[in-house]
Parts: structure tokens; sequence; C-alpha cells
């Protein structure tokens, strides 16, 4: 494996201990999800190093996942699967950030006392300067005439998250919070389904930060500005390893039309064209070139104005999403140094698949290690394309699975090859 530089190497702290010694990592975020996921894989050719570890890394264990100084993810160890050949044993350690619980729990019965239901969750600490809405004492699933920010802080304080306050030049994040509403959920329903419903309704968007707590921002951050440029494009150096885009059209359409309910009608109606033409890349590709027309039905009252907004909005939203694309670069890093994350604005500068500069948004981030190194995936799509999932989970299950062998050295023992290019003995 090559070597790595100090301000790339992962290191997990856990139970006060510090592992940094992994033969393949990976670490997700998305847009669609409020959980990031991380997977990590170490081999052992001694029995006692491999209990030793898994006793440290049982189900449960507090992690907090570093790449150099910088902390990416604070969270809980989920599950620790092993494989095991004659010479050695492989352990696989899979890592949700402390919004899982968010997601895989019920909100917690009202009335009860938050800081003392959150006594064992709230560690790790919160993001330094960072603005948050304050805590309430107890817990609640009816709300009257209350600020959605005190909803939203309510149902999640019990599992020792707080609600950040991330991304608002518009102001548009603190005007939704400081919206006052009637609201009920039931008892068995998640804080997840609670924050769904109210952060979509009003096209905020919610993540995980690195701490584990909630950020809540708006959709694109454009104060820390990358690229990706494939090949030399317009004097700019290349940073793209791979690219790929499906260009799906299936879901394009030359006409789209909305229905609503308005009281006291049949529903209200509003239609939208599309021309169906135009230029991806260097040639020419008819999108639709036919008559595809697609209705779809609103529940909500909508008169025909609205009706026309939401279609010329559906529009919009599958013409960029056709452009969405994924690209590869080497190492973890923006050209400024900071890490790539979801949700910050990229100009895309690829002349084989778009005849402009595209600005796009990033909306999944894997950093991955293998024997081949460091690699960042992206994936990216124009701001349209961006739009909440109404049956996005929260969270993507982690289905890693990873073997490895060990060849072993002249003497009998068995060599690894650490994240700083040095060689140990198991």
């Amino acid at each position: 494996m090559p070597a790595i530089e100090s301000d790339n190497v992962v290191s997990v702290s856990v139970n006060g201990q510090v592992y940094s010694r992994w033969e393949s990592v990976s670490i997700t975020s998305e847009t669609q999800n409020i959980v990031r996921t991380i997977t990590l894989t170490v081999t052992f050719d001694q029995p006692e190093g491999f209990k030793k570890f898994t006793k440290t890394f049982a189900p449960g264990a507090h992690v907090q996942v570093s790449i150099g100084d910088t902390l990416v993810a604070t969270g809980y160890v989920s599950k620790t699967p092993v494989s095991a050949s004659a010479d050695s044993t492989s352990a696989t350690v899979e890592c949700d950030s402390r919004t899982v619980d968010l997601v895989d729990c019920s909100v917690a019965p009202s009335g009860q006392d938050i800081k003392s239901l959150a006594a064992n969750s709230d560690w790790g600490g919160h993001m330094p300067g960072a603005e948050f809405w304050p805590v309430p004492a107890n817990t609640a699933i009816t709300w009257r005439h209350e600020k959605i920010g005190t909803i939203i802080a309510q149902a999640i304080a019990p599992y020792g998250i707080r609600l950040r306050i991330g991304n608002d030049p518009d102001g548009n994040v603190k005007t939704a919070l400081d919206t006052y509403k009637d609201f009920d959920i039931s008892a068995e329903k998640s804080p997840f389904d609670l924050i769904k419903d109210l952060v979509q309704e009003y096209d905020l968007w919610a993540f995980d930060d690195e701490y584990g707590d909630l950020l809540i921002c708006e959709k694109g951050d454009s104060s820390a500005l990358g690229y990706l440029a494939f090949g030399v494009q317009n004097g700019i150096q290349g940073n793209v390893l791979t690219e790929s885009a499906d260009f799906d059209g299936s879901r394009l359409y030359s006409a789209y039309e909305v229905k609503g309910q308005v009281s006291g009608s049949q529903g209200k109606s509003g239609k939208s064209l599309m021309t169906g033409s135009g230029k991806i890349g260097s040639g020419d590709l008819t999108v639709t070139g036919r008559y595809r027309y697609k209705l779809s039905k609103d529940t909500k009252q909508m008169d025909d104005a609205a009706c026309k907004k939401k279609a010329d909005g559906d529009v919009n939203h599958e013409k960029a999403l056709f452009k969405k694309a994924t690209y590869s670069v080497q190492g973890w890093r923006k050209a400024d140094g900071s890490l790539w994350k979801i949700n910050e604005y990229v100009k895309v500068l690829d002349s084989r698949i778009f005849d402009d500069t595209v600005d796009m948004i990033v909306t999944r981030v894997v950093y991955s290690l293998s024997g081949s190194g460091t690699t960042t995936e992206l994936e990216v799509v124009p701001p349209d394309g961006m739009k909440q999932d109404k049956n996005s989970t929260g969270k993507q299950e982690n289905k890693t699975k990873t073997t490895w062998s060990k060849k072993k050295l002249p003497d009998g023992g068995i060599a690894l090859v650490d994240q700083e290019g040095k060689t140990v003995i198991v």
C-alpha cells in the first residue's frame, strides 16, 4: 500500500485508545441521509490481538473518526463482522454516526426529563462556535403553537443530539425554525419521521455534522467552492481519475401536468412544456423527440398558480437530474486543503460530457482507502436536481464485506503495512 501523508491518516478514538493502522477504509455521507457510515478493516495473525480488538470495538462502543487532525464522524460501532482463514483473521468495524438513534428509535414518551435521558448519549462535544437551538427541559409528542425549532430539538435531545443551525445566507432556516406550528406524532414514529415532515415542508435539508449533531441548512453551500476537471480544462489542471453518468431519459417528458385540491371544486391544474431536445457533450441527443405526457396529483390545497409552479419545478428537476454524474479523484482533499463535503457547490469542467462549465452540488461523498491509496467518490448534480426524497429512510445500510489474506515472511511472521507506509508484525 502506498505511504499515506500524516494529514490523511485515518485514526479512530475509542474508549481512550487511538487506532490508525487500517487496511481498508470507507466513510460515506449523503444529502438524503442524516447518518454517515464508516467501515474499517484490519487483519490479525495472532488470536490474542484479534480478541483484544473485538472487545474494544464491541457494538455500542463510542468512536470518533478523524482524517489527519480533522474530525469527520462521531458515533457508535454498529457491528463487527469477522472472517477467518488458516493463516489469519479479518475484522471489519462498521460504525454509524450518533444520529442513527434518530432513525432506529422511536420518539421518547412525553413528560420525561431530557437531561436524565441523554446522560449517556451526550458525549464527544459539539461544533465549536456553531449556533445551536436551545435544549428543552422535557420530552413531548404533541405540540400546540410551538416553534418548529423547539419541536425538532425536543424530539432529538433525549438521544444526546442538539439542533445546529447551518448554512443560512438568506435567513430562511431561522425563519422556518421560528415558525409556530401545531404538530402531533404517533408514539411509534421515529424522530427522523418528524424531522422529515417538518424540514421538507420548508425545502430545507437535514444532515449530521462531524460531532453527530443534527444540522439544518439550505441547499448548496457556496462558501467553499471546489472544482472537478477532467484533463486540462481552460488552463486548470485536471484532478479527475474516472467519471460516469447514466443520462437516463426515462423520467423526461414532453409535458408535465400537476393537479391539486381546491376546496369546493374538482381540482385545479397547471401544465408545463419541455422542448425535449438539447446538446450533451459534443453531439446532439434528442431527449424525448416524441409526445410523453406525465400527470401527478398532489393532496395539498393548490390553485392554478401553485400547480403551474410545481409543474415547472418538476421539469427543472428532471432536466437537472438527467445531468447527474459521479467522479472519483485522488486523495480526500480539495485544492485548498479542505476535505470534500456534501452540499457544497463545485464547478465541473468536463468537455467530454458537458458543453460548458457546470455548477453542481455534491450530494454524496465516499472517502476510500485501499491497496491503491486514497480516493474520493463524488456524486454531483445541478442545483435543481437536488430534491428531497420523501421515501428516504435516513440512513444507508452498510453492506461492505472484505476478505483479506496475508503473506508470510521468511521467518514465519506476517507483514502488514500501515497507512504511513511502515511495515509492522502482527
